[in-house]
Formats: C-alpha cells, structure tokens, sequence
C-alpha cells in the first residue's frame, strides 16, 4: 500500500514497504535505508509482501 500504513503495521515495517513499493527492491539497501538488519527486512516483506523474492532477484528465501 503505498504511502500509507498497510493494516497493522509499525513504523519500521511502513519504512520497509514504503522502500519496497517504490521499487527499492534490495533488501540490503532496503536496511540501510530504514536502519534495521536485512533479516528483519525479509521477514517483513515475506510478511507483507509475499511474493517479493520470486521475480527473478539475486536473492531467495531466508
């Protein structure tokens, strides 16, 4: 959901979607944009956005 909370969300997580949505797709850069670790931004993207590790990207599943 860009530019809003997306349903029970944190601040940390809205940040990490937010960069998501707009087509931060990196998780490493991801991190480094909301200062959290990149395990935490692929625990939430896998939360929140399921389907972000399966279009083709240089990373998989945690």
């Amino acid at each position: 959901m860009l530019g809003g909370r997306d349903g029970d969300t944190t601040k940390l997580q809205d940040c990490i979607l937010e960069q998501y949505d707009i087509m931060t797709t990196n998780p490493k850069q991801i991190a480094a944009n909301c200062d959290c670790s990149e395990s935490y931004v692929k625990e939430t993207l896998n939360e929140y956005r399921p389907d972000w590790n399966k279009s083709g990207g240089d990373f998989g599943l945690i």
